[in-house]
């Protein structure tokens, strides 16, 4: 990750790349350095990038299960979007790119502030996923989780002769409403 001052008028770009993981990290790095080239030439200057690594492809990209990932912000003269995206569009080393504007107060992330709001998100959500029979256990005594499990034992022998006894009348023609009014 490399910050510069930005002294360049224009709009401000994001630019990530997708380039072949088995180019080396000399090919890598000439890649690159490549598009580098290409954005100075072009009077765009970089600012800030963030070199993401090998990571895996949601989907496999032009017979690539992984793509090494790298994010550029840059200050660029918007009539020159269109020949940088001309190259990217034929040059072989580049799986994949996407090129943004950005708004001018545009708040610059790199992926370890993404994984780390990932992780106090997934940590956050552990904590809310306590079931309410977790909650009441901390809030009742253990005589009174006794007590509850004792009726609910009850309630069900209660339930399963309440059962029994319209199963009965069933086979004897009372109507089941019948025998509701008589409980």
């Amino acid at each position: 990750m490399t910050e510069k001052t930005q002294t360049q008028t224009g709009s401000k770009y994001e630019l990530m790349l997708i380039i072949p993981p088995d180019l080396g990290e000399e090919g890598s790095k000439k890649e690159l350095d490549e598009v580098r080239k290409l954005i100075s030439s072009n009077g765009g200057e970089i600012y800030h990038e963030d070199l993401w690594g090998t990571r895996d492809l949601a989907q496999r990209i032009k017979n690539h299960d992984q793509g090494y990932y790298a994010v550029f912000n840059l200050t660029l003269d918007p009539t020159k979007v269109s020949e940088i995206e001309g190259v990217l569009n034929i040059s072989q080393p580049v799986l994949k790119y996407l090129f943004l504007k950005t708004a001018m107060d545009y708040e610059i992330k790199t992926l370890a502030q993404y994984q780390e709001e990932a992780a106090v998100a997934a940590k956050e959500e552990e904590e809310a996923k306590r079931t309410y029979e977790e909650e009441l256990e901390e809030q009742l005594t253990e005589e009174e989780i006794a007590g509850f499990q004792l009726e609910k034992t009850d309630m069900d022998k209660m339930c399963n002769r309440v059962c029994e006894i319209i199963a009965g009348y069933e086979n004897d023609g009372v109507l089941q409403s019948n025998l509701w009014k008589k409980l």
